[in-house]
């Protein structure tokens, strides 16, 4: 309020710094009489009423000689709190000398003058600075009214903050569905890098394939070779097998690479899965607003479903690779040893290492 008009029960004081951004605009304190016939006695009883940003204040004291007893009442809204609205009442004593006017409420002290009707009042604030505030006569019917008014506002307070939420829970439902239309572009784009690596594999296994063939044709050029160019057709078998190993390295290689895409295509949809849960969630907390092009459940499940075959048709398809290629190394071994035992004849087959 333009003063601090909060005031603590029990003689206390706790002072409500005014709030810019709440804007009450108090009803301004009637200058014609208030007859019977419209209002209540008690509601024609008069009293000093001041408005302010976030609510009012109103004072009606009794006096005798110099000094009164009376009491603060005050309807208001508190920044921290700006959809309700506060209420409170205190008594108060005082003293008034001339102009001068002295209001105590507990350690409270609220000092000013009372010039005519006007009554302007002084309190220090918490942080220490001087809170003014202006008070014009007014009856009870008046101050009611700005109640009423603190409490509409208050309302609109409301009704403002439910619009900022649903804007801010719109933004964010548009986010998190982008974001599960990402995760599915994500997962898509594993898969696809996932199922590259197999054909791989496969072109790997065509090349020892053609490997193993040149080394069972040199195993038969070395016995059929003469004798002075035996080891050297037994070299050339053995360097088919080691060839035929490079092959067995290349397709663990492969297998290697697909293990490595296997752990992406699996951290997608992980990942696939906790943004569209998130997003579902919010959803149903929402329950008025679905983002336009939102991937639906069944585009999710597909999505996962399709990541999870390509996992085990690859897997399927490297493992039974692997052991063909395995094999092939056995048979190119096994030709590079025959070839040996052609320069040993009489001592047999002699096993390379």
């Amino acid at each position: 309020m333009v003063a601090a008009l909060a005031l603590g029960g029990c003689g206390g004081s706790k002072a409500i710094v005014p709030s810019s951004g709440i804007g009450v605009s108090p009803t301004a304190p009637s200058t014609t009489s208030v007859t019977s016939r419209e209002q209540s006695p008690e509601q024609t009883q008069r009293g000093y009423l001041s408005g302010a940003s976030n609510g009012v204040l109103f004072i009606q004291w009794t006096r005798t000689g110099g000094t009164v007893t009376g009491t603060f009442s005050e309807a208001y809204i508190d920044p921290s709190s700006p959809t309700q609205v506060q209420t409170e009442s205190d008594s108060f004593t005082g003293i008034i000398s001339g102009s001068s006017v002295t209001l105590n409420l507990g350690d409270v002290h609220w000092t000013g003058t009372l010039n005519g009707s006007t009554l302007i009042l002084n309190h220090s604030a918490s942080d220490g600075s001087i809170m003014t505030s202006t008070f014009q006569p007014a009856t009870v019917a008046e101050y009611d009214a700005n109640v009423l008014a603190t409490h509409r506002h208050a309302n609109q307070n409301a009704a403002n903050q439910k619009q900022q939420q649903q804007a801010n829970n719109v933004q964010i439902l548009d986010n998190e569905a982008s974001g599960v239309t990402s995760a599915i572009s994500n997962l898509s784009g594993a898969v696809s890098s996932l199922s590259s690596d197999v054909p791989a594999g496969a072109s790997t296994l065509t090349g020892e394939r053609s490997d193993v063939a040149t080394a069972y044709h040199d195993l038969q050029v070395t016995r059929s070779a003469s004798t002075d160019e035996v080891c050297g057709d037994a070299d050339t078998t053995q360097g088919d097998a080691d060839t035929v190993q490079g092959d067995v390295d290349t397709e663990q290689g492969d297998d290697d690479t697909f293990n490595g895409d296997l752990q992406s295509v699996m951290s997608d949809v992980s990942q696939l899965r906790s943004d569209n849960a998130q997003f579902r969630h919010n959803l149903a907390v929402v329950g008025n607003y679905t983002p336009a092009g939102t991937p639906d459940a069944q585009a999710v499940s597909r999505a996962i479903l399709s990541a999870q075959a390509a996992e085990a048709q690859g897997e399927r398809t490297l493992a039974s690779d692997m052991q063909t290629a395995k094999q092939l190394l056995q048979q190119a071994n096994s030709y590079s040893t025959q070839s040996s035992g052609c320069l040993h004849p009489a001592r047999g087959v002699i096993e390379m290492s």
